[in-house]
């Protein structure tokens, strides 16, 4: 689907409408050109000439302009397939040896995966942009198309031509491709620099991590402690994978502050070179791995839908390059046409200093320092106004940057996505605000937390519901913790006891006497209150129950210096192994889709709930209080930490999309109370 875009975009750019409502929708159909990656992942995949092959991409070029695309095609689908296959092997060897203690193999695997990798994105890169020849349209055919049928006018043969060159170029996703992207051979290669007693190198393998991750806690801390307690010094904090406009910058720099004007202008003419070759590359890789959807009915809604990511991440280039290392330059671009002017005006070519310092005037024209350069070379070298024309290639980057903003501006002030949070989303929002009378109060979001499908939210219970349900756990609970119906039950901690209560078991003891029915009711409607909110908070079309109990947990040995877990990390629906991946197993419970626990008390200590990456490391932990639920993705890793007092209860439920996962127990329990009333069998007291 996104390949549509730059028809739309020419479509965009060359007509002229009065109505406001065609405007409207050729900028939504604007939305094919651009896109949304995070400056984190995008930094993670900067792309170097290092391991480029100079060679084969002559041979790609000259199949191309000999017609010969089948060959082109075949031979970059079966090179991309070798690729795939050695970096997930180096991926896996690099993982091996680490969990043997292979220090030297950890980092000779692991940094082969990502040179192989970088190749991998270079192939990838250089097949899309080599199919942009198929673009060509008749602009007298789109303009005389729009009249008849909008969509084959934008959406024709070129496109097609297109659409079947890119197909060659993007492979499957691999089994590590993910893990690359965001660098997480790093994570490992840090580690075993450690172990080899090589911290500058493992420093330098920190700082290559955190580049893509600015924002994780551990790594953050492993770096201070290389600086602080190591002694690696500031200048060794470098990216591994910085790309060739960031070094050749950085020497730029280092140049201009040696006042080498001509050496200066060598290295700032490459920078600005291997910038735009950057760019570009970074404008390509946005346009990749975006899965389109199935549920809409308008087919302009779902392209304009697609492109809203895309043009986020377009957007965002110019930001993504100006990482270097851990610090992000103000506009590398705009120093390098700074050091461009100067330079050329040190060496006396006053023409090529004037063309620059308009350059820079187009990004930032009030700018006191250049214009006061300008007025400098003026008055001063007797420059005359015309030679202040900026190169065309720099104005025709302007162009492409101001039209990015155009459409982030539409995004923000009239787009209405349908995927997205639109006018509808907030109304169903504005709902949930007036769930149960508006006392629920959400105070932590996926963001806060740590992940992409998580919140915390109190109000979902009186603290006379709370005490109920305890007594009734408490009075009645069988030994042990269970996970499903039928599951033997166990204990994951021998310093806790655990009490746990199901509804089927709840059922069976309102139907023996042994339990007053309106504490079952209570039971079921509570946790029917969590799945109504999640399903809403989520925007899911159904969901359903798979599985509910409460269960509460007492700490048997009261020291306060335990640091074992009550519940140790793990996932609802996959079962996580050594090396940190999660598989889907037959006893995972891999229908589940998302979990959530209801807390029905806080006088304990500990026993925090928290959620860790795949590596285990805590992300964010929540607090227990009588009504506090949170929910979230049911293959998040999370756990339970140790009760060091008192007893900890809550109502945990688990949830699926599939029907035929739905819970039975609770159907049977309804349909029990109903027979119950109809016979006025009712019991009033709790």
């Amino acid at each position: 689907m996104l390949i549509f875009l730059l028809p739309l975009l020419l479509y965009s750019c060359s007509m002229k409408m009065e109505s406001v409502y065609v405007y409207k929708f050729r900028l939504g159909l604007s939305l094919l050109y651009f896109s949304y990656m995070q400056i984190d992942t995008v930094s993670s995949i900067a792309i170097t000439s290092d391991s480029y092959d100079y060679e084969n991409n002559d041979r790609y070029q000259s199949e191309a302009q000999h017609g010969n695309k089948q060959l082109l095609s075949d031979t970059l689908e079966f090179e991309e397939k070798n690729l795939q296959n050695l970096c997930d092997h180096s991926f896996q060897a690099m993982k091996d040896a680490y969990y043997d203690d292979d220090w030297q193999g950890c980092v000779k695997h692991g940094l082969t995966a990502s040179k192989l990798f970088q190749d991998h994105l270079h192939k990838l890169v250089s097949c899309r942009r080599l199919c942009k020849h198929e673009l060509v349209y008749d602009q007298h055919q789109i303009q005389n198309g729009f009249k008849s049928d909008a969509i084959l006018a934008l959406y024709g043969k070129s496109s097609l031509r297109y659409t079947t060159c890119v197909g060659k170029c993007v492979p499957p996703r691999f089994l590590f491709y993910e893990n690359l992207l965001k660098r997480e051979q790093y994570d490992y290669i840090q580690i075993c620099y450690y172990k080899l007693k090589l911290y500058v190198k493992g420093a330098a393998a920190a700082t290559t991590f955190l580049v893509a991750n600015p924002k994780h806690d551990y790594m953050s801390t492993n770096l201070a402690n290389y600086r602080e307690h190591l002694g690696v010094p500031e200048d060794d904090l470098i990216d591994l994978e910085a790309a060739d406009y960031q070094k050749l910058y950085k020497l730029a720099v280092n140049l201009y502050e040696e006042k080498k004007w001509s050496q200066q202008l060598q290295h700032s003419l490459a920078a600005l070179d291997s910038y735009y070759d950057a760019y570009e590359n970074c404008s390509v890789l946005c346009e990749t791995g975006y899965a389109v959807g199935i549920d809409h009915h308008e087919f302009i809604g779902a392209v304009a839908d697609q492109m809203e990511e895309v043009i986020k991440c377009k957007y965002g280039c110019t930001s993504t390059l100006s990482r270097l290392d851990l610090k992000i330059v103000d506009n590398i671009l705009l120093n390098i046409y700074h050091h461009l002017q100067y330079s050329y005006s040190q060496v006396g070519d006053y023409k090529s200093g004037a063309e620059y310092a308009a350059a820079f005037l187009l990004h930032d024209p009030l700018n006191a320092n250049m214009l006061t350069n300008k007025k400098y070379l003026m008055q001063e070298k007797n420059v005359p106004e015309k030679w202040f024309q900026p190169p065309q290639r720099e104005v025709e980057h302007k162009q492409r940057l101001d039209t990015l903003a155009e459409l982030m501006q539409y995004l923000h002030t009239e787009y209405v996505s349908q995927h997205s949070l639109g006018k509808k989303r907030q109304k169903q929002l504005a709902e949930l605000e007036g769930f149960l009378g508006g006392n629920i109060k959400v105070n932590a979001t996926a963001a806060d937390l740590g992940g992409t499908e998580r919140f915390v939210a109190d109000g979902f219970a009186t603290p006379e519901q709370c005490s109920h349900l305890i007594n009734m756990c408490q009075k009645v609970g069988v030994a042990g913790y269970t996970r499903g119906v039928g599951d033997p039950p166990v204990h994951f901690s021998e310093r806790e006891a655990i009490f746990s209560l199901g509804i089927n078991q709840s059922q069976h003891l309102v139907e023996e006497g042994k339990l007053v029915s309106p504490l079952l009711s209570m039971y079921l409607e509570l946790s029917e209150n969590t799945r109504r909110y999640t399903q809403m908070y989520f925007n899911l079309h159904e969901l359903y129950f798979d599985f509910t109990h409460l269960v509460c947990r007492t700490a048997l040995d009261e020291r306060s210096s335990r640091d074992d877990l009550s519940h140790p990390v793990h996932a609802d629906n996959c079962a996580i192994q050594k090396d940190g991946t999660c598989h889907k197993t037959s006893s995972s419970y891999t229908h589940r889709a998302y979990s959530g626990l209801l807390y029905l008390n806080d006088n304990f200590e500990g026993g925090e709930f928290f959620f860790t990456d795949n590596h285990k490391h805590e992300q964010s932990s929540v607090k227990p209080k009588c009504g506090r639920l949170v929910a979230f993705n049911a293959g998040d890793y999370h756990g339970v930490k140790a009760v060091r007092s008192g007893r900890r209860c809550a109502l945990a439920v688990w949830f699926t999309l599939d029907p035929h996962h739905s819970e039975q127990s609770r159907a049977d329990a309804r349909d029990m109370l109903d027979k119950l009333h109809n016979h006025n069998l009712v019991h009033d007291e709790l």
